[in-house]
């Protein structure tokens, strides 16, 4: 990350980058532990970052990752606020179950087919 821009949001970046690469259990954090053995730690921390934002730039996109199903983590996600939106504001917002409220939520994050 160069010089300019915003202090606070590349800060944010690094954590975030740190994080993922201390707990992450994915792709991302999978890519980063590799290069690890060939940079080093702070390299891969802004590598690893800037990767983060490029993802994120695409999903914003609507380039979304081909996924089949909904991780299950995510899935829970949406179960737990389709349940405490309450059916009368999920019926206002044109949901009529639970599924059918994940089923449209799961789109901005996915791209099937």
């Amino acid at each position: 990350m160069s010089k300019w821009g915003h202090k606070d949001l590349k800060q944010l970046l690094a954590e975030g980058a740190q994080s993922v690469l201390r707990y992450g259990d994915n792709p991302m954090a999978t890519w980063g532990k590799k290069l690890l053995f060939r940079k080093d730690h702070n390299v891969v921390i802004i590598a690893l970052a800037r990767k983060m934002v490029t993802s994120a730039w695409y999903i914003l996109r609507g380039f979304g990752v081909n996924m089949e199903e909904l991780d299950s983590t995510l899935k829970n996600k949406y179960t737990k606020l389709a349940v405490t939106i309450g059916k009368e504001t999920r019926t206002v917002w044109g949901y009529l179950t639970v599924n059918d409220f994940i089923d449209e939520k799961s789109k901005i994050y996915c791209k099937t087919g």
